[in-house]
């Protein structure tokens, strides 16, 4: 209503084929666009602790006031089929403006979403993927998440040689702290540094390893490929086996 000022500890529904604007404050509310028309939440001092979207766009505007340092922390973030999710600093909506989101709990990306945000997983977090998300800005990858939804089955379903894209449009990619520039195959980074589910099956010698390519500035694209890994010949594991017992002589 015209007279309502916050809402607190509540779980905020909106369902409507038109645009729709909270400027009343919400504090610790959980927020569901299950229409198809435009959310967005405009107060200064809103503190949410979920987004949901069935398909219409979410905007959140003023995140520098609402957390410190421009961090918007989300328990989960929940984006169905071709749903637009942005958070800005201040009330200008643009690229320069994207504020930084932190997913803590689970995130849930459908086919052809989009966040525009920098976007922080944090270490635990549950990733279900139906597609490839796209970003407006910075990906940050704290620890290790666990990856499910219809890519995490198109990848172990696939035939050696596959590459899936997980996220693209990424302007810098940060894993546990560190900026790359990028990740060849060759790098032979393994996915299940980062993602549970993807270890290397041994006896299938099939592996998984993540490559990081940014040719173009805010383009950057992080893929997992299925590759061939040889298993161990009897020589290899004869010398790791000898290798064990000299390491056991030292020790008595």
């Amino acid at each position: 209503s015209g007279t309502m000022q916050k809402v607190k500890d509540a779980h905020v529904v909106v369902d409507s084929s038109e645009d729709t604007s909270i400027t009343y404050q919400l504090e610790n509310a959980s927020v569901e666009n299950r229409g198809s028309g435009k959310l967005t939440m405009t107060h200064e001092n809103n503190s949410i602790s979920s987004v949901s979207s069935a398909g219409g766009d979410v905007e959140i505007l003023n995140v520098d006031s609402s957390d410190s340092g421009n961090f918007l922390k989300l328990v989960s973030l929940e984006l169905h089929e071709s749903a637009v999710f942005g958070a800005y600093v201040g009330d200008t909506v643009s690229a320069d403006a994207e504020a930084c989101v932190q997913v803590s709990g689970s995130a849930v990306f459908g086919v052809g979403t989009t966040v525009n945000a920098d976007l922080v997983l944090m270490d635990g977090c549950s990733l279900t993927m139906d597609g490839t998300v796209r970003m407006g800005s910075d990906l940050s990858i704290e620890g290790t998440l666990t990856l499910d939804g219809d890519v995490m089955s198109q990848i172990k379903n696939a035939e050696i040689g596959g590459k899936f894209d997980l996220f693209v449009g990424i302007d810098n990619l940060y894993l546990n702290g560190v900026l790359f520039d990028s990740i060849a195959l060759t790098d032979n980074m393994s996915a299940s540094t980062y993602f549970i589910g993807l270890e290397d099956v041994l006896g299938e010698e099939i592996g998984y390893r993540l490559t990081y390519a940014s040719e173009t500035p805010g383009e950057g694209v992080l893929s997992v490929h299925v590759v061939s890994i040889p298993e161990p010949t009897t020589a290899t594991l004869s010398l790791l086996a000898l290798a064990g017992l000299v390491g056991r002589r030292r020790r008595r």
